[in-house]
């Protein structure tokens, strides 16, 4: 196998199909008034185009309308928002949001798009996020399940700081009592294709994930930087669900601060990681591989949860779920809490603590290789590619919890499993095309 590089190109053509909004409004300038009284008049199925411009928001806007909001290409339609977020997203409707570049830092957790609705079929496509420090997108509410495309996007870092390009977060723990593995290679997941990330130093990473998330990244350019996750090990969160990860091209570069490996420090859930192709300057660490697995809890406790050691700890739900106290697990459906019997399906008891009782603990809540309701779902690894060395990669844990061969499975396939159509069906809604890597790329 290999793969030849040229000058990369970066070319963006907007060719708008047929229409597919019901009203068009273009606007005369896409200051914070215009696009508000817009967005106020607007009504489900409208498209709202920005012209050329720079503009800077002192405010957000929100969208929780089924409306296309778009400017007139990411080199053309600017905006600074002064606050950080530029547009919040609510309610349970799709959008779509194409054709303008965001211009950090963002200065807000929550970045420059925020996403806490609960609807799905959304898209954000062909913009720029440039300095979206610490966020450029988050997905999630921490409640609600949203699905949808994230896709011929760039991601730029071209200072210093620490930066997300995609936070996603998941509907939390509850919802993993669910076989959310049935949804494995289907359109239930938030999908991140055909973007580049483009970072001068790794930062934070291309994505972050947590709170049961379940998401697709696939045939992404990624310079510079790395992917990660979060486990059962922040803010009173559980870790992934599950992730599908193939057909990128990670480059690390930036010798005195290379990225730390192109999957590194997973921290929980299972999936699938195949066919990417990896080059460049890495900072290993003492990982000694691309893929590295790891699990915070088996160093030592966290703020809300115990060290993962066997000890039978009880589970503190966040402020988000409104609970109050120390919970229990169903004695099968393991990730569903309960104070008392009566709070389990079937005749199930109320009996299960965070961890397993395996050794120390196995296995951990929500770690690396399990599924709904703690089950044994390793992660299947295979044809991850050096192309500098041209050799095959593996994958190495940090942790006596993840054991390679059982919790992660390498070079072998996972039974059943197919890749969904690609590219996602929502990116044939409006006709662009944004080549993503060298134009002359060949593998063999």
């Amino acid at each position: 196998m290999k793969i030849k590089f040229a000058n990369f190109i970066f070319l963006l053509v907007f060719i708008f199909s047929s229409p597919v909004w019901a009203n068009v409004n273009t606007l005369s300038d896409c200051s914070l008034p215009s696009v508000t009284k817009a967005i106020s008049a607007a009504t489900d199925g409208d498209s709202i185009i920005c012209p050329s411009g720079n503009w800077t928001w002192s405010e957000k806007v929100t969208i929780n309308k089924n409306i296309e909001f778009r400017g007139s290409g990411p080199d053309y339609t600017i905006i600074t928002p002064v606050i950080g977020t530029a547009i919040v997203i609510t309610g349970a409707k799709s959008f779509n949001i194409n054709g303008f570049s965001f211009v950090g830092p963002s200065n807000q957790q929550y970045g420059f798009i925020q996403i806490a609705s609960s609807g799905n079929g959304w898209r954000i496509h062909n913009c720029k996020f440039i300095n979206g420090i610490p966020r450029n997108i988050w997905v999630g509410n921490e409640t609600d399940m949203t699905y949808g495309l994230i896709d011929n996007n760039m991601f730029i870092l071209s200072t210093s700081g620490s930066m997300q390009g995609i936070s996603i977060l998941g509907a939390g723990i509850a919802s993993r009592k669910e076989n959310f593995m049935a949804y494995l290679g289907t359109i239930n997941a938030v999908y991140i294709e055909n973007n580049i990330f483009d970072f001068n130093d790794r930062s934070d990473g291309a994505i972050d994930a947590g709170n049961a998330a379940r998401f697709v990244f696939r045939h992404n350019l990624v310079k510079g930087t790395q992917i990660g996750m979060h486990g059962t090990d922040s803010g009173y969160r559980v870790g992934v669900a599950f992730y599908e990860i193939y057909e990128n091209v990670f480059t690390g570069k930036a010798a005195g601060n290379a990225p730390l490996g192109a999957g590194y420090w997973i921290r929980s859930g299972t999936g699938v990681i195949y066919n990417n192709r990896i080059s460049g300057i890495w900072n290993l660490g003492g990982c000694g591989e691309y893929f590295c697995f790891t699990n915070y809890r088996t160093f030592g406790p966290e703020s809300w949860s115990g060290k993962c050691d066997g000890t039978k700890w009880k589970y503190t739900p966040p402020a988000s779920l409104s609970l109050t106290g120390e919970y229990k697990f169903c004695s099968v459906t393991k990730d569903q809490i309960c104070k008392v019997n009566s709070d389990c399906p079937y005749s199930e008891t109320c009996s299960e603590f965070m961890d397993g009782s395996g050794l120390l603990g196995y296995p951990c809540r929500a770690q690396v290789g399990v599924g709904p309701n703690q089950t044994l779902e390793p992660v299947y690894m295979w044809n991850n590619i050096n192309t500098d060395s041209n050799k095959i990669l593996g994958a190495a844990s940090v942790v006596d919890h993840i054991v390679i061969g059982r919790d992660v499975i390498v070079e072998k396939t996972r039974p059943g499993y197919s890749a969904y159509i690609f590219p996602h069906p929502l990116s044939k809604t409006i006709i662009n095309k944004l080549p993503l890597v060298p134009s002359n790329i060949e593998i063999k």
